[in-house]
């Protein structure tokens, strides 16, 4: 997986019916942005977990490699 640079990171759509795209309309304009980035790492996370039709154990080393990736944004 590729980590976006800060400042050039855009949500990804949605691909599948969410209420999130409504509901962001609630949120207050600056806030919108860091909600949807933190919404789009849960719903990626939760179709590595359970999307497509993979075995589990492809799914454990998707999902490991996505929280390896995500500490290593981290630490830059």
């Amino acid at each position: 997986m590729q980590s976006p640079t800060p400042g050039t990171l855009n949500p990804a759509p949605v691909t599948h019916y969410e209420n999130f795209p409504v509901a962001s309309w609630l949120c207050p304009a600056t806030l919108r942005a860091p909600i949807a980035a933190i919404y789009h790492f849960a719903r990626t996370a939760d179709d590595l977990a359970d999307e497509g039709e993979v075995t589990a154990d492809q799914r454990i080393a998707e999902l490991t490699a996505y929280r390896e990736e995500l500490h290593a944004c981290a630490q830059r």
